[in-house]
């Protein structure tokens, strides 16, 4: 019995260790050179643009999301947001230099400051 439970706790710490890792890790590290580029959105200031890329799932047309990159003039910066496949419809408006609104089709809102937060659709 003492073994079992020493293997249940092991199993659960690792698949926590695993998931904490896969969440910080995969957003921050999505390549938008190789995704297909579907829209952009410049800043008022004309600095930023925040550029939209489609980014397919593990299986081709099936779990598709976006994300949205900032980019200074043509220098990436960092990625902003990514949308899950239930993301389509949704609309980045800037206010302000450095805030962007993510409105979805049921107009739920999400306010960013491009500089310092990220959305990520599965920390919702």
């Amino acid at each position: 019995m003492k073994k079992y439970l020493i293997t249940v706790v092991c199993i659960v710490l690792l698949v926590i260790i695993f998931l904490s890792i896969y969440r910080s890790i995969s957003f921050n590290n999505i390549d938008v050179n190789e995704l297909q580029l579907i829209e952009e959105t410049i800043s008022p200031d004309e600095q930023y643009v925040i550029k939209i890329y489609y980014k397919a799932g593990p299986i081709p047309f099936w779990e598709y999301s976006y994300v949205g990159a900032l980019f200074d003039e043509d220098v990436f910066m960092r990625n902003v947001f990514w949308i899950g496949p239930n993301g389509n419809g949704f609309e980045v408006d800037w206010e302000g230099s450095d805030t962007i609104i993510l409105t979805d089709v049921e107009n739920n809102q999400v306010s960013l400051d491009v500089q310092k937060e990220i959305y990520d659709f599965r920390s919702e």
